[in-house]
């Protein structure tokens, strides 16, 4: 890690959401989908680019009671309409309208149980309530230490007409 690394503790995060999922899967997040010359490179510089230029989401949220996102990224913050700071400590529900939440929840139940659940696909809301599709979700659980949740790597598919 470089000097600056002191300067982005949400890339310390991403750093144990990335190696859960690597422990889930084999395989750290992006892998054959970031150049190759970030994937082949420094795990940080990789990190950067989920964090900055990943054309898929990546969110995590804690394992409070009613879970609160602590960690989004760039692509995520496109998808969902919200700036980083409204969107850390958002209840995670909120991601969905509120006739899928509880499908959501007992989905979330299932990743608590298993560790991970692949191929997920379903209907999330933006800032504003305008529905949009998500589509190849993975949902892992983590453990970064001080840092308990559960995380997720999902693509848009799309606004629902």
């Amino acid at each position: 890690m470089g000097e600056n690394d002191a300067q982005a503790p949400h890339l310390i995060l991403l750093e144990a959401i990335d190696a859960a999922y690597a422990n889930h899967t084999g395989k750290g997040l992006g892998t054959n989908c970031c150049p190759v010359e970030i994937e082949r490179g420094d795990k940080w510089a990789r990190l950067a680019w989920i964090n900055d230029s990943a054309p898929f989401g990546v969110l995590a949220h804690n394992a409070e009671s009613d879970p609160k996102f602590i960690y989004v990224n760039n692509a995520a913050i496109r998808m969902f309409g919200y700036r980083r700071d409204e969107f850390i400590g958002l209840p995670s529900r909120l991601s969905a309208s509120e006739d899928r939440r509880a499908a959501r929840a007992a989905f979330l139940e299932i990743v608590r149980a298993r560790g991970i659940a692949e191929n997920y696909a379903d209907v999330r809301v933006d800032r504003s309530g305008c529905p949009f599709r998500i589509r190849d979700g993975t949902v892992w659980q983590f453990d970064g230490g001080d840092v308990v949740g559960q995380a997720a790597l999902i693509w848009f598919d799309g606004k629902v007409d």
